[in-house]
């Protein structure tokens, strides 16, 4: 084993960690649903709004995703972050429905291009060190980083909320820029290909095909399509949830931060527990906890129930991004990678487009609480389905 290029890893690894903890320091996260209802917007509309950068990630996610594979993580992950930046400073200066939009859909471009991108970075990098049974553990303290930066920035931007909804969008575009800084210092793994247009669409064609016509590889991509696109329709649904409640805004930070800080400890340990359980008694427990917290939240609207079983969704996100991350990295070639998680993410952002608008429309409709309750339903349904097809995938 070479000693530079270990080091290098090490390095990169520490890294990572850093980009990590800037790229989610969300400082708007506890406040922004409540900016754009203070700007006349309905639940719809603002669900839409999120929405138009699901789209803008569909679009984006799977050339995106090609284009790390054959013109480097490092440099697609450095546009994302940039095209972010940009989005976050345009959601702090406007103040129209068609403006908004345009920053949205900046956003949904950013993010599809560290989708997918910064989880194969790091997986080549361990790889060509030989270090791939590190990688639960390194991806996982690498999701902990991601949400200790979410703890530090709710609490900050739920303060800073509380004076002005907007500063909480100028904090987050300055993580961003930092963010940027971090990724410019990466030392690019020395397994990419050059890049020609034609590659480049040999590349998409390869990696959708291999997704879509690998059962497995599907099977996971959907699971973890559904657990995301319902956990961020409670996370834009909970503000106002609170706020009907009576709970002031100031607080909402440190909600927001004990729950990521939650998800952050379940992450950072999440290869021990699923040593422990295994990969089948996984999605029993992820979809199990889903599919209650939901129920429960709808049915019982008191500060004891809301809090315990938000606790439990973060449980759930803490620990199925590691995991699932590993499931996938596991069935898929380094030339492909990129693209296929580029697909995984692809796939959930089509599933989040219909949730996200249908929540919109129902909490507007006939209340959060219901919503809630209608979402846990939807979900039993729908991992009961997954879970049946793949014990038949295994006769």
């Amino acid at each position: 084993m070479d000693p530079v290029k270990k080091m290098e890893t090490i390095y990169n690894i520490r890294k990572y960690y850093v980009y990590n903890f800037l790229i989610n320091a969300m400082f708007h996260t506890p406040v922004f649903v409540l900016l754009f209802q203070g700007m006349g917007l309905s639940l719809t509309s603002i669900m839409f709004l999120q929405s138009i950068a699901f789209v803008t990630v569909f679009l984006f996610e799977v050339p995106s995703g090609a284009l790390a594979d054959l013109w480097g993580r490092k440099k697609t992950i450095m546009l994302g972050a940039g095209l972010m930046a940009l989005a976050y400073l345009t959601l702090y200066t406007v103040g129209n429905f068609w403006l908004l939009l345009a920053g949205f859909f900046l956003l949904g471009t950013g993010r599809s291009f560290c989708s997918g991108a910064d989880t194969a970075f790091i997986y080549d990098s361990l790889s060509q060190d030989d270090m791939e049974p590190v990688f639960k553990k390194v991806k996982g303290t690498g999701f902990a980083m991601f949400l200790f930066g979410s703890v530090v920035a709710a609490v900050i931007g739920g303060y800073a909320g509380s004076f002005d909804l907007r500063i909480p969008y100028l904090f987050t575009a300055a993580a961003m820029a930092l963010a940027f800084v971090v990724i410019i210092t990466f030392k690019e793994p020395k397994n990419l290909k050059n890049l020609t247009v034609k590659h480049y669409f040999l590349q998409i064609r390869d990696g959708v095909s291999f997704a879509f016509h690998h059962p497995r590889v599907m099977w996971l991509t959907l699971f973890s399509g559904f657990v995301l696109s319902f956990y961020i329709s409670r996370l834009l649904l909970q503000q106002p949830f609170m706020g009907n409640m009576g709970i002031d805004i100031a607080w909402f930070g440190w909600i927001y931060a004990v729950l990521f800080l939650v998800s952050g400890v379940v992450s950072h340990y999440a290869q021990e527990i699923e040593q422990r359980i295994g990969e089948e008694r996984s999605f029993v427990l992820i979809g199990g906890l889903m599919v209650i917290s939901f129920i429960v939240l709808g049915l019982f609207p008191s500060y004891l129930w809301v809090i315990s079983f938000l606790f439990l969704q973060q449980f759930v996100i803490g620990y199925y991004d590691p995991v699932f991350s590993d499931y996938i990295n596991r069935l898929v070639t380094f030339d492909k990678r990129a693209t296929v998680l580029s697909v995984r993410s692809l796939v959930g952002t089509v599933i989040g487009f219909f949730v996200l608008v249908g929540t919109g429309l129902l909490s507007d409709v006939y209340g959060i609480g219901n919503t809630f309750v209608f979402s846990g339903l939807v979900l039993l349904a729908v991992f009961a389905g997954l879970i049946w097809s793949q014990k038949r995938m295994e006769v």
